[in-house]
């Protein structure tokens, strides 16, 4: 019981710092850390590789359920009740600006996805920019944080694989510090 709650007590982005400052290293790209605030997925820490890839992400920007990877992975691991209403909202302006997705239907395939890839990756949220992100569970099984990498999509792309992998021992090893033995979230959203 004691260590169990010594690891409710740590905090899941001062834990997942180093990780973002290797990230940014290993992969040469922008890295984040997103977390779960008040307004949706929100950008908290990201250091920038040499060259900056968007001047608009920065620490408070709240990404997209339904359009980006940092927002996919917040869609695929938290649950309905959580997200369905930021979800209604972005259906209506993505209809507006003539965007995908426009249903409730294909959402839910998309979260269905994303939740069994473990990753979401995208190169159509912002034009010219590439993204990969992956979930990051604490000692209970729930979604701490998402960790992301984003670059220009050409040479984004040839690495992706590489990024990826980064990207996903990274998580696993965040996940450990924060005493999670599983890969995956133990809950249903």
């Amino acid at each position: 019981q004691l260590g169990l709650s010594a690891l409710g007590r740590l905090d899941p982005v001062t834990v997942a710092a180093p990780a973002l400052a290797h990230l940014c290293e290993v992969t040469g790209q922008t890295c984040a850390i997103a977390v779960w605030a008040n307004q949706g997925a929100t950008i908290v820490r990201w250091l920038g590789a040499d060259v900056p890839v968007a001047a608009t992400l920065r620490v408070g920007s709240v990404m997209p359920l339904t359009r980006s990877a940092t927002g996919g992975v917040f869609l695929a691991h938290l649950s309905q009740a959580m997200t369905r209403e930021f979800v209604r909202r972005e259906i209506g302006e993505n209809r507006r600006r003539g965007m995908g997705p426009v249903t409730l239907a294909e959402v839910d395939e998309l979260t269905v996805r994303y939740r069994r890839q473990g990753f979401v990756h995208t190169s159509e949220f912002i034009p010219d920019i590439s993204g990969l992100a992956v979930p990051v569970f604490d000692h209970g099984g729930r979604l701490a944080l998402a960790l992301v990498a984003l670059g220009y999509t050409r040479p984004f792309e040839t690495g992706q694989r590489r990024i990826l992998a980064a990207l996903q021992s990274e998580a696993a090893n965040v996940a450990r510090r924060l005493g999670s033995g599983a890969a995956e979230s133990s809950q249903v959203p």
